[in-house]
């Protein structure tokens, strides 16, 4: 979970990278809502600033080869900023959240397969 919230910050922070970039970590929805976010961010002229923090990783196993992992996302220190510097988050964003995924492990990698996006306020109360 950590690699894949980084490559996503890394992406969101370089609009100019292709992102194809989410190759190696994602597939099927996953990969396909984080494309359609950047490319959501790309046609606003958004740019991300500072990277998530990803805590409290847990998985259990539903199949030989299939995972349902949550983790702990604590977003407070990303901004994104439009192309003047303004920042574009939303007042009351909610800062840390409990993320439920679904992770498949084939013979060379891991790979994020759904991400709901939607989280709960079940963690991170203690920061």
């Amino acid at each position: 979970m950590v690699k894949y919230w980084a490559v996503f910050d890394d992406l969101a922070a370089h609009p100019e990278k292709s992102p194809n970039l989410l190759d190696p970590v994602a597939r099927d929805q996953a990969r396909s809502q984080r494309q359609i976010a950047l490319s959501t961010y790309a046609a606003k002229g958004w740019t991300q600033t500072g990277t998530a923090a990803v805590s409290d990783v847990s998985a259990s196993s539903t199949a030989a080869t299939t995972y349902v992992v949550t983790a702990c996302v604590d977003v407070s220190a990303i901004n994104f900023v439009d192309e003047n510097g303004d920042s574009q988050v939303a007042p009351g964003r909610r800062d840390r959240q409990r993320f439920t995924y679904k992770v498949v492990k084939t013979d060379s990698n891991f790979f994020v397969t759904e991400d709901t996006l939607e989280g709960k306020r079940d963690c991170c109360t203690n920061r």
